[in-house]
């Protein structure tokens, strides 16, 4: 089976933290998402975009903004934009939207190498992806091949909340840390283990129809 590799990097973060890994060639973005959510120790709770700047796209699972960009390209959609325009105000409609779960890979990233995936809106964590390379004879199910550097824990506050949390994992007298580490493990971080992830990868591999 086709595979496609791709490199992960977290946008602005001062300690290195990125992932290389595979996906089969027939998986969709949502499917991407779940991977991604695996290799870096995310929870999937909080919502999530893919970003591509050249075409301008969003990919979504978020019902109402792609109800929303629908109901601009329907007939009726098109008469409340122009409505709009008579009385001077502007709706920006030149970014495409389109729903994560039905959108396959392939061929958009083949097109477009280099996107970008947001997860967590609140905390605003940015990945910047390139698909590196196609694999001709790869596995049915995702796989890591190298991988560096913690993902930030989830509701923590963006970077200023992660790195004070670190400092405060890191001190053993910190009069916090008893509880801090506490909040860890009942969150179920974990730090990165590449032979874990890939058998978390390999079970939900199975999981999915190809």
């Amino acid at each position: 089976m086709k595979a496609l590799y791709f490199s992960a990097t977290l946008k602005d973060s001062v300690a290195p933290v990125w992932r290389r890994f595979a996906v089969p060639m027939n998986y969709t973005f949502q499917q991407l998402h779940d991977v991604l959510q695996i290799i870096f120790g995310y929870s999937g709770k909080e919502d999530f975009e893919f970003v591509f700047k050249n075409p301008k796209l969003r990919i979504t699972m978020e019902k109402d903004l792609y109800e929303r960009y629908l109901f601009l390209q329907s007939d009726e959609g098109k008469h409340y934009l122009a409505h709009k325009k008579e009385e001077g105000f502007a709706v920006d409609t030149s970014v495409e939207v389109a729903w994560a779960e039905t959108l396959p890979l392939d061929p958009l990233t083949l097109k477009h190498r280099e996107f970008e995936y947001i997860y967590d809106f609140s905390d605003d964590w940015t990945y910047d992806l390139e698909l590196v390379d196609i694999i001709e004879e790869g596995e049915n199910f995702p796989v890591v091949r190298e991988g560096l550097g913690n993902a930030p824990f989830e509701a923590c506050g963006g970077f200023d909340g992660y790195y004070e949390l670190v400092d405060i994992l890191t001190t053993p007298d910190h009069p916090d840390n008893e509880e801090i580490r506490v909040w860890v493990e009942e969150m179920g971080y974990q730090f990165y283990d590449q032979d874990d992830v890939n058998d978390a990868l390999r079970i939900y591999g199975a999981t999915q129809k190809n």
